[in-house]
């Protein structure tokens, strides 16, 4: 873990902010706790997945120069296995840590991107820890946390907002380069990302009066992963699309979305593994969200998320795409205003669903709660 880096930055611009009045140099301050569990019927090699993480994120505004933005979350996750002798398995610490530099080439229309990722996690793993790092992966449970570490990378990129008529279009083209770490304590090998391009595009304005449509599609390409300086995977190209519709009844705002991420190839997928192996597949996700004004500083989001989740056999990637899962998260936040620059919210919901495992559909259940608090200033 390698914390100092982060914390020498946080100093240098508290050093910073010695020199200037605090309330311009920090635009806000994102503080929260997450606390969720989920438990599997009989099947698997676990019976019960639980995670509690701690994200704090610090947006710092540079005069008319742009913003810098920091994040970085402490996790604690424990699982226990499906063996009634079995004994739990932990793993806590940080998480690496997002840096992002926006620099205001043309405001309000062009931005340069500058950023990366500090490996301030647990990069390095005991092999007995890689059970509980695959677990929370699970793109059909959705974790808070699905990562513990990298070696981290730099991003080079550029973005664009420009009028259409009534409308807007977002143009961004990012890319990246991720440095080698040793994932796993029992081997000496160093595992190299490979490097990545992603082109997005997004459209946005007004259907009708009270009636607002966004788009978005994210085309990733990603080079070869490598192992000691070997390529050992084909190129993982990934495509996202995203579209939410929101309409406005009465004072409230009635939000309807869909997302869809196809993983096109296989490749050896970055995760909180260190590196895992995916088949070609696809997520497919729709949800809705209901914000209703209660009072004067209230307010409270009812939601609903359904995700339907395909996967190629792992021994013949190139075979249709099969069901890999189901679920259906459902809960609602509920926040209020303190004044000017202080929010705060809590958040419930609990999901239901199974996964697919040799075939055999395997019932899983389980919650999540969330405390979210804010500070713009």
């Amino acid at each position: 873990m390698r914390s100092p880096v982060a914390v020498t930055t946080l100093l240098a611009l508290s050093l910073l902010g010695s020199r200037m009045d605090a309330q311009k140099l920090v635009k806000y301050v994102d503080i929260a706790a997450f606390g969720e569990s989920y438990s599997f019927d009989e099947g698997l090699s676990l019976r019960r997945i639980s995670q509690v993480t701690a994200p704090l994120g610090v947006d710092f505004r540079i005069g008319s120069f742009g913003d810098l933005a920091l994040s970085t979350s402490y996790v604690y996750t424990r699982l226990s296995p499906a063996e009634p002798d079995g004994t739990d398995e932990e793993l806590k610490g940080l998480t690496d840590t997002d840096v992002r530099l926006s620099v205001n080439m043309l405001p309000g229309r062009l931005m340069l991107l500058v950023g990366g990722v500090i490996p301030t996690g647990i990069e390095t793993v005991d092999p007995r820890d890689l059970t509980i790092l695959g677990a929370i992966t699970s793109d059909i449970i959705g974790m808070t946390t699905n990562e513990m570490g990298t070696g981290g990378k730099v991003a080079l990129g550029v973005v664009g907002a420009f009028p259409v008529g009534n409308f807007a279009l977002g143009l961004g083209v990012t890319a990246d380069n991720s440095f080698a770490y040793q994932p796993v304590s029992d081997t000496t090998a160093r595992l190299k990302p490979g490097n990545q391009l992603r082109i997005r595009a997004g459209f946005e304005g007004p259907l009708a009066r009270r009636t607002y449509l966004r788009f978005a599609g994210l085309v990733a390409v990603r080079g070869k992963d490598e192992v000691d300086g070997s390529a050992v995977n084909t190129v993982g190209n990934r495509f996202t699309g995203y579209l939410s519709l929101n309409q406005a009844i009465g004072s409230t705002s009635l939000i309807f979305y869909g997302f869809d991420v196809y993983r096109a190839d296989p490749q050896l997928e970055t995760t909180a593994v260190g590196s895992a192996y995916l088949p070609p597949g696809n997520l497919l996700a729709a949800g809705l969200r209901w914000d209703v004004p209660v009072a004067t500083a209230w307010y409270l989001t009812p939601r609903a998320e359904f995700r339907n989740s395909h996967l190629a056999p792992l021994d013949n990637p190139d075979a249709p795409l099969e069901l890999a899962g189901r679920s259906l998260r459902a809960g609602a936040d509920i926040g209020r205003q303190f004044g000017r620059i202080f929010s705060l919210a809590l958040q419930g919901d609990g999901i239901t669903g199974f996964v697919v495992q040799e075939d055999a559909k395997i019932g899983f259940s389980g919650f999540r709660v969330a405390l979210h608090g804010q500070f713009v200033f």
